[in-house]
Formats: C-alpha cells, structure tokens, sequence
C-alpha cells in the first residue's frame, strides 16, 4: 500500500512538473509571437463630435501586451453654436456662419502606452486593448473673412474680415476664401489627453486593422475666440471614433 501511495504521488509531482513546464514554454511561446514584430506604423481617419481628422501613430512592443505609442494628428474644431445661414436676398450667396470670428483647426503631438485586454485567440478573432496619451497641442486660429456687399455710387462686393459690429445679415453677401484668414494665423499653445479602447481585427498578422473609440480633452492657455455671441471654451471635450490602417515591423 505504502509502494501504490508512493507511485501514485510521484506520478502526480511528475505530471506537475510537466504541465508546470508547458504553461511556461507556452507563454514564454506567446509572447514571442507577440515580440516577433517589434514595431508598427498606423494611419488613420477619425470624426469627431466637433469634426474630422487625420493622424500618424509608430508603436514599439516593450512586452508581449504592452507597446509605447508616438502620434501625430490633425483636426479641425467646430464651436457647438455654429450654423450655416445665407443672404436670402441673392440666390448665389455663399453659405456663412453668422457671428463667427476664427476658424480652429489642431495639431497634437503625443506619446502614450497601448495595454492588451483580451488577446486574439483566433485567426479571425478581435484583440482588445485600451490606450491613454498625453501630449502637445498647437491651435492655429484663422480670422473669417467675407464677402461684403458696399453701396458707394453702386453695388460692390468687397473682401473684409468679419466685424460684429459692422456686418450682419443684410449685407453679408457670403464667405471669403480661407487664403485670407491663413495669412492671418495665430497660435494657441496647449496640451491634451486622451484615452481609448481599441479593437485589433486584421486576419494577416503582419497587416493592422483597427477601431477605436475615446474622449480627447484640449486645453488651451486662454479661451479660444470662435464665436462672437457664445460662451468660448479654454478646455475642449471631444468623443471620437478612429479607423486605423498600417503594417508591422519585424
């Protein structure tokens, strides 16, 4: 009895050992895998609740479920009180944004970390991760220029940068181009934030497809000036969905 007792707990300590062994190499197996590419580059397009936009992203693997991230992005910035009208007296009148002083438009510079949640257990599986990013923010602010329309012995439609207090429905004959407001730019400095989850779907190993979804916040050093008659924001909130295309890197 003392003998099967022995037998049958060395049997146990050797399978043990065993499964102890093959978790480990299969781990350490996985993880390779995931090494096996150190790097990746990404583009992509994304909306926003205030826009649109396009980025850059370069990711290096520190482990098999972890990867630093750099980005870039750009995206322009619509104020939640602007509408679109037009100078209902001409039929060719060029639509406008009553009351809009400047245009936003954003350009991030960010770094940040991407975790694995639930890896791809298949081919055609969906790996989950989530992702936080902080980083520079560089606001270029353009001045709106219009056309307006000016009685002097005749009827004449002259450039001007928009003034509440000269312009309004009745002679605003339309929008100018954005050519105006560019040589006009300026900067506001700031920085933002970001988190998202992210969902990996490409079948190819060596392709990256992915969505992802999250909240970006802004901040500037002041208010930005975009609407003449509205409250103008220091801080902006943003939820975005992002479709992501790229390569990786052995």
């Amino acid at each position: 009895m003392r003998k099967i007792i022995l037998s049958i707990s060395f049997l146990f300590a050797m399978m043990f050992v065993t499964l102890d062994s093959y978790t480990q190499v299969s781990g350490q197996s996985s993880e390779e895998t995931k090494l096996y590419y150190r790097s990746e580059y990404a583009f992509g397009g994304f909306l926003h609740t205030r826009g649109f936009g396009l980025n850059f992203r370069y990711s290096k693997n520190l482990t098999g479920f972890t990867k630093l991230m750099y980005g870039f992005e750009l995206s322009n910035m619509r104020h939640e009180k602007q509408q679109r009208i037009y100078n209902p007296s001409y039929d060719d009148a060029r639509g406008y944004y009553l009351g809009k002083l400047n245009s936003l438009a954003v350009a991030r510079f960010n770094i940040g970390r991407q975790k694995v949640i639930f890896g791809k257990e298949v081919k055609n599986g969906v790996q989950i991760n989530y992702l936080y990013q902080v980083g520079a923010t560089l606001g270029f602010v353009a001045p709106v220029y219009l056309e307006i329309i000016r009685y002097d012995g005749g009827q004449n439609v002259v450039t001007e940068r928009y003034d509440p207090e000269l312009h309004n429905v009745n002679n605003i004959y339309g929008r100018s181009s954005f050519i105006y407001g560019v040589q006009n730019l300026s900067l506001y400095p700031g920085g933002h934030a970001k988190f998202a989850f992210n969902f990996e779907y490409s079948p190819e190993d060596e392709l990256l497809k992915a969505l992802e979804v999250g909240v970006t916040v802004d901040g500037y050093y002041k208010s930005v000036p975009i609407m003449a008659y509205a409250d103008n924001h220091q801080f902006w909130y943003t939820f975005y969905v992002n479709f992501q295309f790229g390569k990786k890197l052995y």
